[in-house]
């Protein structure tokens, strides 16, 4: 019995679609793998944080305990380094210094501190299109109001996403941990702010404040 050819061409195509339709069904549905993340930080408690929370005491204990270690004190305090070049800031220093600003605004209800951690599109975020001074103040105090939960922010902790060159990206998860025992994961994409050159190179958010509003309700 002869088979007409262009049936077999035909069933091969078929097969060829059926299947390459169940490959591409199955990559769908297969569980991504998760992404690399760099170790968790906790912020600590620096000079300026204590001295916005409260507890400068902390500050000046661990401070004093280090200068009765350090021989010949006066020498080390007046040597001058003034004509050594300063190195520009590490990218793990800008971020350092992010999430101790976040964490000192958000602790200390300081709204300018808060507003210096927005980019400019979020803060036109929080202000919902308001015109008035009065209503824009009140619009982003009630946001600081909504991620300290009142007041009863605890402590926070972070860490970022790695590439495929196990490399830090800007985005990662921020963990906001509150005196009531709720943590609360809120994903985070930071933008750099100047040239690697500027000494005044820092981070912003660059989430949008829905996204940030969302995550906290789901725990409210």
């Amino acid at each position: 019995m002869r088979i007409n050819k262009r049936i077999v061409i035909g069933l091969v195509i078929i097969f060829v679609i059926i299947g390459l339709s169940l490959l591409f069904i199955w990559k769908l549905q297969a569980p991504k793998p998760e992404a690399k993340m760099t170790k968790v930080v906790e912020v600590e408690i620096d000079r300026e944080i204590a001295v916005l929370s409260g507890k400068e005491d902390v500050y000046l204990k661990v401070d004093s305990f280090i200068r009765e270690r350090i021989p010949a004190l006066d020498i080390f305090m007046e040597f001058d380094l003034d004509d050594e070049k300063e190195e520009p800031p590490t990218n793990e220093k800008l971020c350092k210094e992010f999430f101790n600003m976040f964490y000192a605004a958000v602790k200390t209800q300081d709204m300018d501190l808060f507003a210096s951690v927005l980019s400019g599109d979020s803060i036109q975020e929080v202000w919902e299109g308001e015109i008035l001074i009065e209503k824009r103040i009140e619009k982003m105090d009630n946001f600081l109001d909504t991620v300290s939960r009142a007041g009863k922010l605890s402590s926070i902790h972070y860490q970022f996403k790695m590439d495929k060159n196990d490399l830090q990206t800007d985005n990662g998860t921020l963990y906001m941990i509150y005196e009531d025992g709720v943590e609360v994961p809120i994903p985070f994409e930071l933008v750099l702010i100047g040239d690697i050159e500027d000494e005044e190179r820092y981070y912003q958010f660059s989430n949008t404040i829905k996204e940030i509003k969302q995550q906290l309700h789901q725990y409210n």
